[in-house]
């Protein structure tokens, strides 16, 4: 959280001192402020796992809109792509129907769906998760939430006939996934 930000913002630090005496008037601390806060930021988001705790399975997957319409003009999962990422908890290891307790968007590089995607505002149509005895997600996983109200949908899926798991996040109700760099993680 904030005390990772916190912890590196010493104004008093001996480089910044030094920058500060060779140009007097300038704004340097916070311009060091502000770069110390983005370096924080910027290691939260490049490790999504950090976020989720011992026992759950990080999630991540480009989320690139898909052409469609005549001459692919029109995009489905919003107009922008961008790294996703996230945690599914409550699945345990060796069991073909794992049904997951909390699925969170802890990232997205576009912006939106962030959240809980188990929740009394989502419409789940399907959680069942198969996870092998190596505590790995494999095929006959399925999972699939979506909200009318919001316009946000999020689908996580590997199903026999796909020889690798696909996903999507959109900010409509529209329901597509990509197959393109799909990974879960399980945290020990």
């Amino acid at each position: 959280g904030t005390e990772e930000v916190f912890d590196v913002l010493d104004p008093h630090s001996p480089g910044l001192l030094q920058e500060q005496r060779s140009q007097e008037g300038f704004p340097w601390k916070k311009i060091w402020k502000i770069k110390k806060i983005k370096e924080a930021l910027e290691r939260r988001r490049q490790d999504p796992s950090s976020s989720c705790t011992s026992g759950d399975f990080s999630f991540s997957f480009p989320n690139t809109p898909i052409p469609i319409g005549p001459g692919g003009t029109d995009l489905l999962l919003g107009d922008v792509g961008g790294l996703v990422t996230g945690c599914i908890s409550g699945l345990s290891c060796n069991n073909e129907s794992a049904e997951a307790t909390s699925v969170q968007v802890l990232t997205n590089e576009a912006g939106f769906g962030l959240g809980e995607y188990i929740s009394d505002d989502q419409i789940l149509l399907n959680n069942t998760f198969n996870v092998s005895a190596s505590c790995e997600i494999v095929p006959r996983s399925f999972f699939l939430s979506f909200n009318i109200t919001s316009s946000r949908s999020l689908i996580l899926d590997f199903l026999p006939f796909n020889p690798v798991p696909c996903a999507g996040l959109s900010n409509s109700t529209s329901l597509e996934s990509n197959c393109s760099d799909v990974k879960f993680q399980y945290i020990p």
